[in-house]
């Protein structure tokens, strides 16, 4: 069970949660990579407590909970894991924000001990001088979600001795590549995705999200997507 109020840096005694682990990873000079957790199927319910503004999360599928889901840990046998959340179902009625906040939160549990190795896994490729971390450390964690530009715009503005505007046009691509075909007779609609990185980058989750929002804007609450422990793309 874990028990906290979005304010605190608290979460489940097991998997390790990657806000308490991440003031002491960004500390380490390097790190070895290491191996995902044995195959399984995680179950577990958040619960939004609005009295003292707390979570309180337990395991096991309880659908008349604010947000609940499972994660099959299934990397070893297929090469990806798998994460289903829904959110905003429950009996309470709770504002956007909340029912975001349950989900992310729900999700940092079920998965951090991949959020670790994978942090883990990347940390060698990515930081190659420590002395930098504690510069860097805010900029990371606001833009951890905007690697995939940032892999395109890094080299497009990094100063260089050529400054004719050819440096702003670059045709390679950083990161992944997709393929989106329509029937002719517009019956259809298919999706390819290439998933490519580093080899260090290999744990990957294929996430399913179901929320609840009330919003305008919104036109579907369901979202599939390929992506990474504790990341949205």
């Amino acid at each position: 069970m874990s028990h906290r109020s979005p304010g605190r840096s608290l979460g489940p005694p097991a998997p390790p949660p990657l806000l308490l682990l991440l003031p002491l990873l960004l500390q380490l000079p390097g790190a070895a990579a290491v191996q995902p957790r044995q195959t399984g199927i995680y179950y577990a319910t958040a619960y939004w407590l609005p009295d003292s503004k707390t979570v309180e999360v337990k395991n096991g599928l309880d659908k008349s909970g604010d947000a609940y889901g499972y994660f099959n840990d299934s990397i070893e046998d297929t090469g990806w894991g798998i994460l289903e959340l829904k959110a905003g179902y429950g009996a309470q009625t709770l504002s956007n924000s909340i029912i975001m906040f349950l989900a992310g939160y729900l999700e940092g549990y079920l998965t951090a001990l991949h959020m670790y190795e994978h942090f883990t896994n990347l940390y060698p490729q990515l930081i190659k001088d420590p002395a930098i971390v504690d510069k860097v450390k805010n900029f990371m964690e606001y833009f951890l979600n905007a690697v995939g530009d940032l892999l395109d715009l890094i080299p497009s503005v990094s100063p260089t001795s050529d400054n004719s505007m050819k440096v702003f046009k670059r045709w390679d691509m950083g990161h992944c590549s997709a393929l989106i075909k329509v029937l002719p007779g517009f019956e259809n609609i298919y999706f390819a995705h290439s998933s490519w990185y580093t080899y260090a980058a290999m744990l990957r989750i294929y996430k399913h999200w179901d929320f609840n929002i009330k919003d305008k804007d919104t036109r579907s609450s369901k979202h599939s997507f390929s992506s990474y422990p504790g990341k949205y793309i």
